[in-house]
Order: structure tokens, then sequence, then C-alpha cells
């Protein structure tokens, strides 16, 4: 049985892989896309990337959000393969639903619809050797895996759309994307689990190891985990039905751009520290005794470091990230989207809300991770009340101020959910809800970067104007000069950032170096 400290470790390289593999998988495959983009009308990028998302995470929610958490805690691996399998039953049956809805609503996109719909399909057997190989704390091959599939996705997306002669095949060339992400990651996942692989149930096994528990369990997150879509995505549905084409593409490239400058690092951080907290929290529960008290104590470092450190890069994008928004947009996606649409004005304002999703990344995932069926249940009435609250005002900003009303109503939700993470935290822990209040960075931190904002503001001003009065800029290769000459006021910045860390967050650079040295 593996130490407290142990879980933490192999969760700290979990993080580790998650960065050297899959962060840079994205970000190779996202600069790959945007070849993609730039060949895209804004109404099919809309349709890709808002009304086919929704699709599939639609399909795709049992399974993220209510069967693999459960599953994760199963202690025994049969009662945990035959949830996997119902699981998998369950998103072809809902593929094939949603699908036709697709067909119907928006038959002249039939091509895309189905091929997404196969790739919903494979994408199915893909989810049990994925729970195996987090099962088995095999974080660096999955890491791996999904690197590998994440890159084929982009490449064969690229290519599909290069070979694409006719505007109306598209998005069909765009779609193949899922399928071939889908694909690569079933075999890859299948081999990350290792030597021991997933059990093979016969049908009767199957019968017997599915227990009524872990089905009532499983349905129950669901339902919390689709208020929680709901929350979360409920811009989707409000960007698809409220706002113009021109101003949907624009949001999604923003927000899209956004992700892939901060959000990966919170990703990693919320999926391995749920893996510990889902091993360490049924201390606070038991007895004290002087293993559940290192639990308990190993517990709470992990949540500090993970939340600190989701905090802190996403505060030094939120202020030094905007200065870079418009050159970035000019140089992926050309003059069309960076000079024509509200993209760059909206990157910013994504930049904000990244800090709240990720306060409330990590305090979710604990929350998740360690709440019992009843308290879940007790979660699930709060989230159902606020998304009412939350799509009403979603629907009227969207509608008052478009997209950035959207973000803004998304920061105040963010907010509100992490609220109710805090008061769980300290029902469960008995200590202040306020110590989630630790977390935050220093004020010395935040002087720091404000600084810094400073600086890559004017150098930005400089090199490409200001958001009314732009620089004209003659060709490529004057636009990298540019670039590259601001580039260097955002080393400047990291390097305050970093200062700052060394000078003002002395008790979170000791948590770190403790879980190095254990380590080591």
């Amino acid at each position: 049985m593996p130490s407290s400290t142990d879980v933490a470790l192999a969760a700290a390289k979990g993080v580790r892989s998650h960065l050297v593999y899959q962060v840079s998988a994205r970000i190779l495959s996202f600069l790959i896309k945007a070849l993609v983009v730039r060949a895209l009308k804004p109404a099919d990028f809309a349709f890709g990337e808002i009304r086919l998302y929704l699709f599939v995470g639609l399909t795709l929610l049992p399974t993220i959000n209510g069967f693999r958490p459960v599953a994760l805690r199963i202690a025994s691996d049969a009662h945990c393969a035959a949830l996997c399998y119902f699981c998998s039953f369950l998103t072809v049956i809902l593929a094939a639903l949603l699908g036709t809805a697709m067909l119907y609503v928006q038959p002249e996109q039939w091509r895309a619809t189905l091929v997404v719909t196969a790739s919903l399909v494979v994408r199915a057997f893909a989810e049990p050797p994925l729970i195996f190989a987090r099962r088995r704390q095999r974080y660096d091959q999955s890491s791996r895996a999904r690197a590998i599939a994440t890159v084929i996705s982009g490449f064969s997306q690229t290519v599909a759309i290069s070979l694409v002669t006719d505007a109306k095949y598209a998005p069909v060339a765009g779609a193949l994307g899922h399928l071939s992400y889908s694909t690569c990651l079933a075999i890859t996942m299948f081999l990350a689990c290792g030597p021991q692989r997933i059990p093979f149930l016969s049908p009767s096994a199957f019968l017997s190891a599915l227990r009524y528990d872990d089905l009532a369990m499983a349905f129950v997150s669901t339902g919390e985990g689709a208020i929680k879509y709901l929350l979360e995505n409920g811009e989707g549905f409000v960007l698809d039905f409220s706002c113009a084409d021109a101003v949907k593409a624009a949001y999604k490239l923003a927000s899209n751009l956004g992700s892939v400058m901060a959000r990966f690092f919170s990703e990693a951080l919320e999926e391995q520290s749920f893996n510990v907290f889902h091993r360490l929290t049924p201390a606070f529960r038991d007895k004290h005794t002087d293993e559940n008290r290192e639990k308990r104590s190993a517990c709470l470092d992990t949540l500090f470091v993970a939340h600190k450190s989701a905090l802190l890069f996403s505060v030094l994008f939120a202020l030094v990230g905007p200065a870079y928004s418009y050159p970035l947009l000019r140089l992926l996606y050309g003059n069309k989207w960076a000079d024509q649409t509200h993209a760059p004005y909206l990157l910013d304002k994504y930049f904000i809300y990244l800090v709240f999703m990720a306060a409330n990344g990590v305090s979710e995932a604990f929350v998740s991770a360690s709440a019992s069926t009843e308290e879940l249940k007790s979660r699930t009435k709060f989230t159902t009340t606020l998304s009412i609250l939350y799509i009403t005002a979603l629907w009227y900003a969207a509608n008052a101020y478009q997209a950035a009303g959207i973000v803004a109503v998304n920061c105040a939700n963010m907010m509100l959910r992490t609220c109710y993470s805090a008061w769980f935290f300290g029902r469960l822990t008995l200590k202040s809800p306020l110590t989630f209040l630790n977390s935050l960075p220093n004020v010395g931190v935040l002087v720091m970067l404000c600084v810094a904002r400073y600086i890559s503001k004017r150098s930005e001003i400089h090199f490409f104007g200001d958001s009314v009065n732009r620089i004209p800029i003659d060709g490529l290769y004057e636009l990298m000069t540019k670039l590259i000459m601001h580039a260097f006021s955002g080393v400047l910045a990291v390097g305050l950032f970093v200062l700052g860390l060394l000078i003002f967050e002395q008790r979170f650079i000791s948590k770190v170096r403790s879980f190095r040295s254990h380590q080591d």
C-alpha cells in the first residue's frame, strides 16, 4: 500500500509528464491548426468550435464527469472494469442519439456530423484503458499517449484541410481531427496500461461485478456533472443562439488561444490533485491516528501547492498576457482576425477569466474526490440553483454586451463555485474556509507583476500601437522582427515574477522543495 508521500509524489510526476508531453503536444497541434483557421470562414469555424464541441462534450459528459471519478475510487479491478464497460456502452448510445439530433437540426452539415459521431463511438473504447492507466499511476505513459494522439490529430486535420478544394468540405476535413484523435487515443491508452492490461469480463462476470451502488453514485455524479457542464459551457449554447457568426468565431478564437497559454497547466494540476485527494481525504473522516495525521498533512500540503501554483501562473498571464494578444493573433491568424474582429479585446478579457478558472479548478477537484453520495446530492442542489441564475444572467449579458458580457458572467460563476468549495473544505477539515485565502498570491508578487505589466504594455504600444491606432506592418519579416524585440519585455516580466516568488513566497517555495527532496 503506497504511503501518502508516495501518492503525492506520483501525482507530482504526473504533472511534470503532463507539462513535458501533453502541453507541448497541444501547443504544437494548436500551431498546426492555426493554418486550418486561416482557411476556414467564420461561420465554418464557429460551427466546428461551438456546435460540434457541444456535441462532443454532451456525449462524453457521463464518462468524464460521472463514471470516471467513481471508477477511480473503486478498490476492486473487476468492479471498476464492469463500470468502465457499462460507461463505454452508454457513450455509444448517446453518440447515436445526439448524432441523430444534430442531423435533424443542421442537415447541411451531415458529413461532418457523421464523422464526429464515428469518432465518439471509437472514443468510447478508449475510456477503460485510460481509467486503468490512472489507477496504476502510469501518469507518464498516459500523458505520452495523449500527446501522440493530439499531435496526430492536428497533422491529419491540417493535411485534410490542405487537400480540400471545395469550401463545403472544409468542416468535414476539420471533423477528421476528432476521428484521428479518438482512434490514436484508444490504441495508445491500451498500450499505456502496461503488462497487466484491463480485466476481461464474460457477460455473467460483468453482470455480477456491476454493482448498484457504483451505478447510483456514477449517475449522481453525472447529474452533478451535467449542471457543472451547463455552468462551464452555457456560454457555448448562448453564443450559438444569440451572437453573430463573426462574434462567435472571435470569442472561440480568443478562448482557444488563452487556454493554450495557461489552461493546460491548471488542467494538469486538477487531474493529478484529484488522484491525491481521493486517496488521502478519507483520513479526515476516520479516527485520529498517526497514519491519518500524516495523510491529512500531505493532503493539505498538496491542496496548498496546487492551488497556489494555479493562481500564480494564471495571474501572470492575466497581467502580462494582454500585451501579447494582438501580436500573437496577427502572427498566427493574420490581419483578418487580428484587425477585423474583436479577438484581441476578447483575449484580454479571457486572461482575467483564467484566474477564476484556476481558483475553482483545484478546489472542485478536492470536493469531487472527497464528497460522499449525500454530499454530492447537496452540491447538486446548489449548482442547480446557481445554473438557473447563471443561464439567466448569461443570456442577458450576451444580448446586452455580446461576448464581453459572457466573460464577466463566467467570472462571477467561477467565484461563487469556489466559495462553495471553500465552505465544503471547512466542513470536512474543521478548518476555516478562509484558509483558501492562503493560496492567493502575495501582495509583493502582485506589485512586481504590475510593474511587469506596465513595461510590457509600453513595449506593445511602441512596436504595434494601441487598439485605436495600430502601426502598419509591412510583411512577415517586419512582424517577426517587432515580435522578437517585444518578447524581451516578456522575458523581463517572467524574471520579475520569479524574483517576486523568491522574495515573497518563501512558504510556497519550501513546500515545493520538500516535494522535490522526497522525490530525490
